[in-house]
């Protein structure tokens, strides 16, 4: 069990430019992912403290990257692609066709608002009262669930609950509509 962890928007140390999709374990010719929740923590932690967070914030290379990763392993594994987010984004359109290309595979994309940023676009990727569409087409399935961090940073059990609320139903909607039995 692997978990690769992606970071974006922001500058790695050693690098000049934002990167929009870059390993947080600072392993460009290999890897970027880790054997454990430990490990985990002490990425991210490590990460942190090496790169400088910038703008734009651009959703859609990180869902399209994540989708590749997806499709090249078959339909035998699920993914679940955690977005911390601490803006607004500035690439809709193009993380709206992200997302509607994305509902075809086996992804479920949670999208966690940290900050005082205003979130209403972030409800629109939830797709939860309009399905995502755009002149590219429609979501085949809801695979998006937004969560706003301050509403349950005092109640971390129903956090945890609106975090994979959607996730059950994504995977069973996922393989019913692949004709998984």
């Amino acid at each position: 069990h692997k978990f690769p962890l992606l970071g974006f928007g922001g500058i790695p140390q050693g690098k000049q430019n934002v990167e929009h999709v870059f390993p947080l374990n600072n392993d460009y010719t290999g890897s970027p992912e880790v054997g454990s929740i430990e490990e985990m923590i002490s990425v991210y932690k490590n990460a942190v403290l090496r790169t400088t967070l910038h703008g734009p914030t651009n959703f859609a290379p990180l869902i399209r990257n994540t989708s590749r990763i997806c499709s090249n392993t078959g339909t035998n594994s699920y993914y679940i692609l955690l977005i911390l987010t601490d803006g607004v984004i500035t690439d809709k359109d193009e993380t709206i066709s992200a997302i509607i290309e994305a509902s075809r595979i086996n992804l479920s994309i949670i999208i966690i608002g940290v900050g005082k940023a205003n979130f209403n676009d972030m409800e629109t990727l939830d797709g939860d009262e309009i399905p995502l569409s755009n002149s590219k087409g429609m979501v085949l399935r809801d695979i998006v669930q937004f969560v706003e961090f301050n509403k349950y940073r005092n109640n971390p059990q129903k956090l945890a609950e609106e975090v994979l609320k959607e996730i059950p139903k994504q995977v069973e909607d996922f393989y019913r509509g692949n004709r998984f039995n």
